[in-house]
Parts: C-alpha cells; structure tokens; sequence
C-alpha cells in the first residue's frame, strides 16, 4: 500500500499559469514583470538571442523579468516563451515593434 501511495504521489499534475498569455514590447525594448504561478518545480525554455528571463527556473510561484533588446532589424519580431513543469505547460507570446526608417 506504501508503495502506490509514492507512486500516485510521484504523479501529482504540476499547474503553471501566467498573468499575460501575450506582451508587446516597443521597438526600444525594455523590461516586463509577468507573474508566474506554479505549485511545483518549473523552467523556462529556450529565448531568443533578443530577450532574457529571470529567474529561468524556479518552485512555486514567481516573478519573471522579461528584457528586451531593442528592434533595429527593421521588421517586427515575435517569439513563444514556453513554461514548463513535468506535466503542464503555460506559454507567452512576445511581439516587439521595429523602428521605422525615415
């Protein structure tokens, strides 16, 4: 009996929400708090070159800290930020405006 209880407890659904399922950046860029709410063990996966994430992993809830570069590549940019937990995922789509030419 001890051992199915470790087992149904080793299986436990790990949730991971975030407060914005999107955010714009302007095309100067910038930093962005989004709140994280988890009850277990998350990460962070693979950025673009152009953003960063703090902190990249972490247990239970959270603030991430989104910086943005600024956009001199003359086109708008976006990208997925995935969230993981071992058994739920919460993703936040980034856009980031461009600076226009004259």
């Amino acid at each position: 009996m001890a051992a199915l209880l470790l087992l149904v407890g080793c299986n436990k659904e790990v949730n991971v929400k975030l407060s914005e399922s999107t955010h714009n950046f302007e095309a100067a860029g910038g930093s962005a708090e989004i709140a994280l709410e988890s009850d277990g063990a998350w990460q962070v996966g693979t950025c673009p070159e152009w953003i960063t994430v703090s902190p990249s992993s972490g247990e239970g809830n959270a603030t991430l800290i989104l910086t943005c570069e600024g956009n001199v590549t003359g086109q708008e940019r976006s990208a997925e930020i995935k969230v993981s937990t071992k058994t739920n995922e919460a993703v936040l789509a980034v856009k980031q405006a461009f600076v226009e030419g004259d």
